[in-house]
């Protein structure tokens, strides 16, 4: 004869199953930090391994301070004037728009010069937020403790972007947040900035996503562009800044530029499915592409769920 699970003790084992799973879930639909964040984090990069890399766009590429360019110019940070050597460089291929990715607020005699070049061209530059502990997990716009912002002469003639990147209890960059809420009140980021001057129009953001060229790009909780990578570093196209100045045919025409730093011990690194060692720059230029062109992960409320 079989035995039967009492009617109440069976009650009792769905209820404490549906509250295990919402004690496990609750804060991971929300979009706080959670334990189910670790172990997502490694599926999600056995599904990008598992699909394969495949190709960038071909209108977002990256002009790389690199190992040549800092030798030639005597170190790092290169000089203000070799900058605007390269922005000039920039315009004079063709580019629509270029971001460069390097902090500005320090002055010094060339600061002119720089100013005058970034204005030859629809130009964003980097601004970067503080943040402090109470930060981490926080499941709404990023809310910054202050600002390194670049010098005014650099801000009269660019827009601005916050260049924060957002990365898990790994270091891997799972996100990049497209609005920041700041001393000055909400401001974008560069990311954003950087499509914007590109389709020459404001990126508006909507409920649950940004709308660029009329189409809705879903986006995670607090317009946080979960990132697609493309592969390893080098797949978003890349060249030497270096190699323009040497008069090079970089194939600049109609192409979304980002200038930064890549030289080996200069600019920070982080390490994604495809690649231990991805330069910061390339890491924005993705978040530029996936959200131009609609290829980022699809990542919200009812996916969480």
């Amino acid at each position: 004869m079989k035995s039967r699970l009492p009617l109440w003790a069976a009650a009792a084992a769905v209820i404490a199953a549906w509250a295990w799973a919402g004690l496990l879930g609750v804060h991971h639909i929300a979009g706080r930090a959670s334990a189910l964040d670790r172990a997502e984090a490694v599926f999600a990069d056995w599904r990008l391994l598992i699909a394969g890399p495949r190709p960038a766009p071909r209108d977002v590429m990256v002009v790389a301070l690199d190992d040549a360019t800092v030798a030639a110019a005597g170190g790092y940070p290169v000089s203000r004037r070799a900058l605007a050597e390269l922005v000039r460089a920039i315009a004079a291929g063709g580019a629509r728009v270029v971001a460069l990715d390097l902090l500005l607020a320090d002055g010094t005699e060339a600061d002119g010069e720089l100013a005058r070049a970034l204005e030859s061209l629809p130009a964003v530059i980097a601004s970067a937020g503080l943040f402090g502990p109470d930060e981490a997990g926080r499941p709404a716009v990023p809310k910054t403790s202050g600002e390194i912002r670049p010098r005014p002469e650099f801000a009269a003639a660019a827009s601005v972007g916050l260049a924060n990147i957002a990365a898990d209890a790994g270091g891997t960059p799972r996100h990049l947040p497209l609005v920041f809420e700041t001393s000055e009140g909400l401001a974008p980021s560069f990311v954003l900035q950087a499509v914007s001057l590109y389709l020459g129009d404001a990126v508006p953001l909507v409920p649950g996503g940004a709308r660029v060229a009329g189409e809705v790009r879903p986006m995670d909780i607090a317009w946080h562009l979960p990132l697609r990578y493309y592969g390893a570093r080098g797949t978003v196209r890349t060249i030497s800044a270096q190699s323009l100045l040497d008069g090079a045919e970089a194939g600049l025409d109609g192409q979304l530029v980002l200038l930064g730093a890549t030289a080996t011990a200069v600019g920070d690194r982080f390490s994604v499915p495809f690649d231990q060692v991805m330069p910061g720059v390339e890491i924005l230029a993705t978040g530029i592409a996936n959200l131009l062109h609609g290829s980022q992960l699809v990542r919200g409320g009812w996916m969480r769920r």
